[in-house]
């Protein structure tokens, strides 16, 4: 099942919600010509052949990106030279740092998943005419007071809602406007909402056995 499927299933609202071919082709073309996109040469032409993997359906592999992308000669072991998955770390903070800065209200959303090579896309909510911008604030909450009260099985749908908003949520409180407008500038409650939402990921990763 490839990422628009897994989406199509999750929102009533599936064929709207969902970006077409031509929109995360644009959408790509804007992130790798961006100046607030900090990722090498090499990482943008990692990026572009990820993301052209993923709409085709296609799995992408850590030889083909050290072979193809980064120059390592055919026999290449991953084991032994970590390279991809060094990079691969970088152009997902790249990624965030994009949507940070002039990224922010784009339309659409790529994110760089986590543990694989694969590209996701999704509508940006934030920048849709008719987003309830208390919608994700709502979601990050009820994650984070579940996982503090000890609601496991609770905590972990919670934190499924939230991932599916944010399929690249990264725990940090500055790098959400959502959670930055129910902390505020108050310290504490920013260790609060963080800790809460951690213990709701980790009663989702025992539940899942870390997968």
């Amino acid at each position: 099942m490839s990422w628009s499927d897994t989406q199509s299933s999750s929102h009533p609202s599936a064929e709207r919600r969902v970006p077409d071919e031509a929109e995360i082709k644009a959408q790509l073309r804007r992130i790798v010509e961006s100046a607030d996109f900090p990722a090498s040469e090499r990482n943008r032409r990692f990026l572009q052949r990820v993301v052209e993997n993923s709409l085709a359906g296609k799995r992408t592999s850590a030889r083909e990106v050290a072979v193809d992308v980064f120059g390592r000669p055919a026999h290449f072991d991953s084991i032994n030279d970590p390279i991809v998955r060094i990079e691969a770390a970088k152009l997902r903070r790249d990624l965030e740092t994009y949507y940070l800065k002039s990224g922010k209200h784009d339309r659409i959303r790529l994110s760089f998943a986590k543990g694989r090579y694969v590209v996701r896309w999704q509508y940006n909510d934030s920048a849709l005419p008719d987003a309830d911008p208390s919608r994700g604030s709502l979601l990050i909450l009820r994650a984070a007071l579940l996982g503090l009260s000890g609601a496991n099985g609770e905590a972990q749908a919670a934190w499924r809602a939230v991932l599916q908003d944010y399929p690249d949520f990264s725990l940090n409180p500055r790098a959400h406007e959502a959670v930055q407008a129910i902390c505020g500038q108050d310290r504490r409650v920013r260790e609060l909402v963080l800790e809460g939402l951690r213990r709701a990921t980790s009663a989702d990763q025992a539940a899942t056995g870390g997968v």
